[in-house]
């Protein structure tokens, strides 16, 4: 459902008509998303593995080194996270595969990196403070049914500004790396 949601709001974004229901994109889509989030848990999993073997190892001897050991490998899995966020806008909005997404994400990611922090942060308190508000909402039917309405539309709103974000930075990026990124449309 998401990937259905997110081509269509990438379709709008783009200003192009989606007049029929095309199956063989958003398989295609569905595969590139699921391919990097694949991709991801895998080095997610070759980093913290071996970091927590090692890390348990020192506890033997040092126990606030190994916590420190634990801080720089969450640290560093966060940073994989956080530079591989644009990719799935790259599949949504340029029709690229899931290796080139990845790529054009860390590119945008250097290239951008304040503005894509600042969007970050922006939207985590966005997210987290209307968070509290719908908690205070949702007492009766009435109320959840408006937090969830409501944050439907905030989370749109986040989700359409994160592909705007990529759109715009991605137009700034050198014609080569532009040209790989864009659509074949």
């Amino acid at each position: 459902a998401t990937t259905i949601y997110l081509v269509a709001l990438a379709g709008a974004l783009r200003g192009k008509d989606q007049p029929r229901l095309d199956l063989r994109r958003w398989g295609h889509i569905f595969g590139s998303l699921l391919a990097i989030g694949l991709l991801l848990l895998g080095v997610m999993l070759l980093v913290a593995v071996p970091l927590s073997i090692v890390a348990q190892l020192v506890a033997l001897v040092s126990p606030g080194f190994s916590a420190a050991i634990l801080i720089v490998g969450m640290a560093l899995l966060f940073w994989l996270l956080f530079t591989a966020s644009f990719s799935f806008d790259a599949v949504v909005m340029s029709d690229v595969g899931p290796l080139r997404a990845l790529l054009t994400s860390l590119y945008l990611m250097q290239r951008s990196f304040w503005g894509a922090a600042g969007l970050f942060v922006l939207g985590w308190l966005i997210l987290t403070g209307l968070s509290l508000v719908w908690q205070t909402v949702a007492v009766s039917i009435a109320g959840l049914i408006v937090a969830m309405a409501g944050s439907a539309y905030i989370s749109s709103g986040l989700a359409a500004a994160h592909l705007v974000f990529y759109r715009d930075r991605l137009s700034r990026l050198p014609d080569r790396l532009s040209r790989l990124a864009r659509s074949s449309s």
